[in-house]
């Protein structure tokens, strides 16, 4: 592992699967292109929506906790209440102020996933304009504070 990589703790494997028996701690390494040996090579490299379909239930999951943390260390380098540097800490899971100490934690927010049916039984579905013409998704939003909204 490279020496400043970000190392985050995502738990250990519940069950045994080839190459990773139950127990085994799972960590999931943070790499820039600097710390690869050929970052062109595109066989090693995709995002979520490319390969997520062809992981298993376990390794998208993975994938999807690991991005997730990732994403949150690359936007907090700093603390929101103090704007002192901030490091990782507890496996990932939090940064930590490095003059008051204080920690940080990943902010969490509200969001919904949808599914609307008609009478049919047909589902919506949306598509965004700079997605591949086949690629569709159900409609998802992020809920805002004091919205109200019921199933009907």
């Amino acid at each position: 592992m490279p020496p400043h990589a970000l190392a985050l703790y995502l738990g250990r494997a519940v069950d045994d699967s080839p190459g990773l028996p139950a127990g085994a701690p799972v960590l999931a390494v943070v790499l820039d292109e600097d710390a690869v040996e050929d970052p062109g090579d595109q066989r090693h490299w995709g995002n979520l929506r490319e390969l997520g379909a062809r992981l298993s239930d376990r390794d998208a999951g993975l994938f999807t906790e690991a991005l997730g943390l990732a994403n949150w260390h690359r936007s907090y380098g700093f603390s929101p209440r103090t704007g002192n540097a901030s490091i990782p800490d507890a496996g990932g899971w939090t940064r930590r102020d490095v003059e008051t100490g204080t920690e940080i934690f990943p902010r969490t927010d509200a969001a919904v996933i949808m599914g609307i049916t008609d009478h049919d039984d047909r589902i919506l579905l949306g598509s965004n304009a700079m997605w591949k013409s086949n690629r569709f998704s159900v409609l998802a939003g992020f809920v805002e504070p004091g919205s109200h909204w019921r199933p009907r």
